[in-house]
């Protein structure tokens, strides 16, 4: 069975709606019909989140067996009449739907199921390291592996962009080599002790900065919440 662990494509997907509010409107759209219209043409869709520091964004994983089966499968989907039915409900909770980013798993496996639909971790951060040196990508993701593995007490998932080339362009994705982390957390407390830890260790941002050289990265870190009435 497809999960988002053993997809060997993931897309992370974040949307900004037109207000908080949407993004529950976003959501039950998808608990009713978008997950299950998804799953029938071959796509795994995963957490749904709020980011926390900016609540008008909804932020998904889904995964794909692979680039040829994501082509078709999203023709599938996107032609299909689950989203066919629901598209203009959808598309009126969206300023902008482009933010997105086409990874693959880096060599660690991920210790987590991202994708799960329980209600364990309903926290996690994600950091999204952009401009990486696309070279060095799987030495950065090992030294970054090693460091958050220390610093988490926890394995975070980690993923780097998939270099082929997006042949489903009707959804663009960003272009610039970038690496994600993934840590989900039991509450929100821990999320955001971790995520305050980070943010002050020297030493865990000279490790992200000696990493990439001489390149200039942009560095994003999200607090996340899975969306509940």
């Amino acid at each position: 069975m497809l999960t988002l662990s053993n997809a060997r494509v993931v897309e992370l997907r974040r949307y900004q709606l037109r207000s908080p509010a949407h993004v529950d409107v976003l959501h039950d759209l998808f608990e009713r019909h978008l997950i299950a219209g998804q799953s029938a043409a071959g796509i795994q869709v995963g957490r749904l989140y709020r980011d926390v520091d900016a609540p008008e964004m909804f932020v998904w994983w889904r995964g794909f067996v692979g680039m040829p089966a994501r082509r078709t499968a999203l023709a599938d989907f996107y032609d299909g009449p689950v989203w066919k039915e629901h598209r203009d409900v959808a598309n009126e909770t969206m300023i902008d739907s482009d933010d997105v980013l086409l990874l693959r798993w880096a060599a660690q496996s991920p210790s987590v199921e991202i994708g799960g639909r329980d209600n364990e971790y309903p926290a996690a951060a994600t950091g999204i390291i952009r401009h990486l040196p696309q070279r060095d990508g799987g030495e950065i993701a090992t030294r970054v592996a090693t460091s958050l593995r220390a610093r988490l007490g926890s394995r975070a998932s980690i993923l780097l962009t998939e270099c082929s080339v997006n042949d489903f362009p009707r959804l663009p994705v960003r272009p610039e080599p970038t690496l994600v982390w993934h840590a989900p957390f039991p509450t929100a407390h821990q999320r955001d002790d971790a995520v305050a830890a980070l943010s002050a260790d020297a030493e865990w941002i000279d490790l992200i900065s000696d990493a990439c050289g001489d390149v200039e990265t942009d560095i994003e870190l999200l607090r996340l919440a899975t969306i509940s009435h």
